[in-house]
């Protein structure tokens, strides 16, 4: 029983079951990011993100945000090339996840790849390293990419 009872507005109404009200949560833009799942004899590529910014000295699957019209494998290539110097053979995509940050949404496409040429980290990444497949869990990563790795089937090893 309510102490305030008949003094309560809510009470009178019959609405007291709806109290507290909720604000409704307001749509998050969501961005569109494309990544590849590079793989070499049991080995992954992963990238560290520059010690700066959102979730900056992080470890990754290469890739990144797409342009407005810009459809993912032209995206992907775009990206591989101005940011590892590398020229990319697009495959099948082997996950596809979505994840919430405060003031947005990410959606994020994974392509098995194949690379070619020499690669040279820079711009948004300090460094890479062919990880074996079963330790990726032994670098820092954002949980996004946890969520990409896990739905491409990569298994692994925590230290």
């Amino acid at each position: 029983q309510c102490p305030l009872g008949q003094d309560c507005l809510a009470n009178q109404r019959g609405s007291q079951k709806q109290r507290p009200l909720h604000k409704a949560r307001r749509a998050l833009p969501e961005r569109r990011y494309v990544a590849a799942l590079i793989e070499d004899s049991g080995r992954i590529l992963l990238v560290r993100r520059i010690p700066r910014g959102l979730l900056g000295g992080l470890w990754e699957l290469p890739g990144d945000k797409l342009q407005a019209d810009e459809d993912e494998q032209s995206g992907l290539r775009r990206i591989l090339l101005t940011d590892l110097a590398a020229t990319v053979l697009i495959g099948t995509q082997c996950a596809s996840v979505r994840h919430r940050y405060s003031h947005f949404a990410e959606l994020l496409n994974v392509y098995r790849c194949t690379i070619q040429g020499t690669l040279i980290a820079r711009h948004q990444w300090d460094s890479f390293v062919w990880c074996p497949l079963e330790n990726w869990g032994q670098y820092p990563q954002s949980r996004i990419t946890i969520k990409a790795l896990e739905e491409a089937g990569a298994t692994v090893e925590v230290a």
